[in-house]
């Protein structure tokens, strides 16, 4: 069914190509730009992999609170940029799980400029114990209050996020 779709596709865009002058289509043709769901939250969760059990942690608990969270499991098909990029787009503020793997991660560092570009509210998190933003990431989140989640003990992480609420989305 999936190859079958394709093959209409492409029919249908040979169709157009063929219709136009030398195959030059305008860019703004109706009929070739993907339309893309436009992703809405309150948050949008930037980490890394090796983070995910506190970032995944941390949307539990601000869900718990009645908060919107896009979570990078919501949009993991097709073309996961574009998927990115729409979730950054839609969301009111981008949490930065910040760690060593964070700033290694090409992924990640996208998503941070796109945050940093769109003028998006960034809140950074410390997700690794005893990080400290540098870089490229601390240039970004240079300047702003950082809330560490890296602790195991569940009240301590529990009154963190009641302080980002507080802090930073209410």
């Amino acid at each position: 069914n999936v190859y079958l779709n394709a093959g209409f596709e492409a029919a249908a865009l040979m169709e157009v190509i063929e219709a136009t002058d030398n195959g030059r289509v305008p860019i703004s043709d109706k009929n070739l730009v993907a339309k893309t769901k436009e992703i809405t939250s309150d948050v949008m969760i930037s980490y890394s992999w090796a983070q995910k059990p506190v970032a995944k942690h941390l949307k539990l608990k601000l869900e718990e609170k009645g908060i919107k969270v896009s979570f990078d499991e919501h949009f993991m098909s097709a073309n996961i940029y574009q998927k990115m990029a729409s979730a950054i787009k839609g969301a009111k503020y981008v949490i930065i799980c910040a760690s060593h793997e964070y700033r290694l991660s090409a992924n990640c560092q996208r998503e941070a400029n796109y945050s940093a570009d769109l003028n998006k509210n960034i809140i950074p998190v410390i997700a690794q114990p005893g990080y400290q933003p540098e870089d490229w990431l601390g240039l970004i989140v240079a300047g702003k209050l950082y809330y560490d989640i890296s602790m195991r003990d569940g009240r301590k992480f529990s009154s963190q996020v009641e302080t980002i609420i507080q802090n930073e989305i209410s």
